[in-house]
């Protein structure tokens, strides 16, 4: 028995002692934090950085910006908005940026000094995607979790353990992430995308070795299909649109909890928006997944203003031609003439 004690007292013992070494080196962590600044746009997102510091230089005189992923980086050409609307435009888009991280980044682009000078931002929003296991130590990864966002998405994704546990790597990590001392001038060797003010259009004729190079190749494997396929989406999302549907939303994928958490991240950033006096404006330009659903909602609390949408055909031009598609989900430099063109129409109309 007294065996027994002893080995459970020296148990208790190691335990403590771990305790005390996660807690000292999380403090540390966020000591080291407050003084590397390593969680600031400059150093969790340094191609954005570069984007965003070069949309705030004096010569530029911008004032309206889009944010959102490759299917912003690629479609959405200052040159067309700035002629179709009244305002100076920067493209801010990020490859692979989905939510939670384009929540996280236009958060910080709001809370930043420099957004002073902004009148109106355009959000494209995607649906959830949570960090793959292999990207989810990444410090843009990371960034993105916080506690709130961990506690939010645990709820979100409570019935899928894979899910789950990338999560809670990407927010262990985002504890420890003031051991990241990043060497920045290894990031700021991107000067293409800030020659046509962010807009980077896509070319047939380029060779790519990243994965655009292999869903250019499915799109050619069978391009009449798939075009059949987009066009039929766009038209039935018309027929939704419309008000003709009893229930819009039938058949899509709606999950409640998602839905919900886009709606609260969502009215935060309206409120931090409406706090520096900019418009902020939630564009839905993909019918993924809970996107169609999401739309809906979003434009029943916020209306037309604050809402538009490029996913339907029956108030645009016609981009159903093969020349307007890089692949799938990416349009060439033609087919994002039209899509500028249309949301500058969408801009205008507010």
């Amino acid at each position: 028995m007294m065996k027994s004690s002893t080995d459970f007292g020296q148990l208790v013992k190691i335990l403590l002692r771990i305790s005390a070494f996660a807690i000292a080196f999380v403090t540390i962590s966020w000591q080291l934090r407050t003084h590397t600044n390593v969680h600031d746009i400059e150093r969790a997102w340094p191609e954005f950085h570069l984007k965003w510091q070069h949309a705030c230089s004096e010569e530029q005189k911008v004032n309206a910006v889009i944010l959102g992923s490759s299917v912003v980086r690629h479609h959405f050409d200052p040159a067309v908005l700035n002629q179709e609307t009244d305002f100076t435009w920067y493209n801010l888009g990020l490859s692979a940026s989905f939510p939670p991280e384009s929540y996280a980044i236009t958060e910080a682009l709001l809370r930043s000094a420099e957004a002073e000078q902004i009148d109106l931002l355009v959000l494209d929003m995607l649906p959830l995607e949570p960090s793959h296991i292999e990207n989810a130590g990444s410090l843009r990864r990371s960034r993105s979790v916080d506690g709130v966002t961990m506690k939010d998405l645990m709820k979100v994704q409570a019935s899928d353990r894979a899910g789950l546990s990338v999560l809670l790597v990407s927010a262990l990590t985002h504890l420890v992430d003031g051991w990241r001392f990043p060497d920045l001038s290894t990031h700021l060797d991107n000067a293409s995308d800030t020659i046509n003010k962010g807009f980077l259009a896509l070319d047939t004729n380029d060779v790519r070795t990243d994965a655009l190079k292999y869903s250019r190749r499915s799109f050619l494997d069978n391009p009449n299909a798939i075009l059949e396929s987009i066009n039929a989406e766009s038209t039935d999302f018309d027929f939704r649109n419309s008000g003709k549907a009893e229930n819009p939303s039938i058949g899509w994928i709606c999950p409640e909890a998602e839905i919900s958490w886009h709606m609260k991240r969502m009215r935060e950033l309206i409120s931090l928006a409406e706090k520096r006096e900019i418009t902020l404006v939630f564009s839905f330009q993909k019918l993924w997944t809970t996107n169609g659903c999401l739309f809906f909602e979003a434009r029943t609390e916020w209306g037309e203003d604050h809402v538009i949408q490029l996913m339907g055909n029956s108030d645009t031009a016609s981009m159903t031609k093969r020349q307007h598609w890089y692949d799938q989900a990416h349009l060439t430099g033609s087919g994002a003439a039209l899509i500028s063109a249309q949301l500058a129409d969408k801009i205008n109309r507010r």
